[in-house]
């Protein structure tokens, strides 16, 4: 018996894949398609009857694009100045503080959340991803919901299902806070080279 050849070899290949593919046609497929031909045709038509108005969106500059680039800029300055409100379910302002930067998760990080896990041989083949280890060296969520840090310096954490306000002004509270914020305290510890411009540091 002859030995096929390499291109024969090819060749049946090609057909048997050609004949998955057309034994894999459904009537749910065709279904599939003839709705993104009549999706494709009324995007169309609604682009003709309504075309996107490209010069008056440029005429007005781009407002939403220039409010988050004014977020970004506002958030992204360290020495700006907020307020942090705390409030109770109920609406009792717990405590105010005036704040420099921004509130912050702390369960946010500054290396990789997730690590690839290589093959025993240490090749290039990955096997899975894993969660790696946080900024401190151990799992799972730190215990605050929300920390910032005082314009004195000083860092707090607020509990988790806090509900707290943000801004860059203060707010117009008409209730007393349960707890006082103390101006004059300073922070218990201090790292040698990190919050510069934060506070006391």
């Amino acid at each position: 018996m002859k030995k096929p050849t390499k291109k024969q070899v090819i060749a049946s290949g090609v057909l048997a894949a050609t004949a998955v593919v057309i034994a894999g046609c459904s009537p749910s497929s065709t279904a599939l398609s003839e709705s993104q031909k009549t999706t494709n045709e009324y995007t169309e038509a609604a682009q003709k009857k309504v075309p996107y108005p490209l010069d008056q969106m440029k005429a007005g500059e781009w407002t939403e694009r220039r409010l988050l680039k004014e977020h970004l800029l506002r958030q992204n300055n360290p020495n700006g100045v907020r307020y942090i409100t705390w409030m109770s379910q109920q609406g009792q302002v717990i405590a105010t503080w005036p704040i420099k930067g921004m509130a912050f998760s702390p369960d946010s990080q500054m290396t990789n959340s997730q690590t690839i896990q290589w093959d025993v041989n240490n090749t290039n083949y990955a096997n899975g991803v894993i969660d790696s280890a946080g900024d401190n060296g151990t799992w799972g969520p730190e215990a605050g919901a929300v920390a910032f840090f005082t314009t004195s310096g000083v860092e707090i954490q607020l509990p988790a299902q806090a509900i707290w306000v943000e801004s860059d002004a203060p707010l117009n509270i008409t209730t007393q806070p349960l707890i006082t914020y103390n101006v004059d305290a300073k922070p218990s510890v201090s790292t040698p080279d990190g919050l510069k411009g934060i506070g006391g540091h």
